[in-house]
């Protein structure tokens, strides 16, 4: 459907985002940029971040860990977070194209699933999924590895629009303002 580019807040529900995004590293560590702010945000998602990285930390580079609510269940009241594996140890330059390219198709993959199932809820119980708007699946994704990872703009907005611009989930990547 589309990729674009936005100014504004990742976190304003003015968005209807079903989901968000965010690269993470392997470590269990969301200590620095944007993580810090989905840690506070979603203290569940962060503990189940933190077990699958104590139980799978040398097999998560380049994968996804998704997370939609306290039960392991679809939530339609807030975002699902999608943690992309993009770096294996935190700390400045250490993000991966190669681990990002992989993640971002696990992603793709599992916002397409889910834009399916919130269709079949639309379609079944129509008032239950109010911001599934005309069947649209929305992602929000700050910069990827741009920020402490140390990856480049430029190539990460060429990976996403090669990977994403031709579903039919509707991701927006929003600049956010310098902290």
């Amino acid at each position: 459907m589309s990729f674009e580019i936005i100014q504004g807040d990742l976190f304003d529900p003015s968005h209807n985002f079903n989901a968000l995004a965010q690269g993470v590293n392997t470590r269990g560590i969301m200590g620095s940029g944007i993580a810090v702010d989905f840690r506070e945000k979603f203290p569940a998602m962060y503990e189940g971040y933190l077990d699958e990285c104590s139980k799978h930390s040398s097999v998560l580079p380049g994968l996804l860990h998704t997370w939609y609510d306290e039960d392991g269940g679809v939530c339609v009241e807030r975002p699902a977070v999608y943690n992309l594996f993009s770096q294996v140890h935190p700390g400045v330059g250490n993000a991966s194209y190669e681990l990002l390219e992989r993640a971002t198709y696990l992603m793709l993959q599992e916002a397409e699933d889910a834009m399916e199932v919130f269709k079949s809820y639309d379609e079944l119980v129509p008032d239950l999924v109010p911001d599934l708007i005309d069947g649209q699946f929305r992602v929000g994704l700050p910069w990827i590895g741009c920020g402490v990872g140390g990856l480049k703009r430029y190539n990460v907005e060429h990976l996403f629009r090669r990977f994403l611009s031709d579903s039919e989930v509707e991701f927006v990547l929003v600049e956010q303002p310098e902290r």
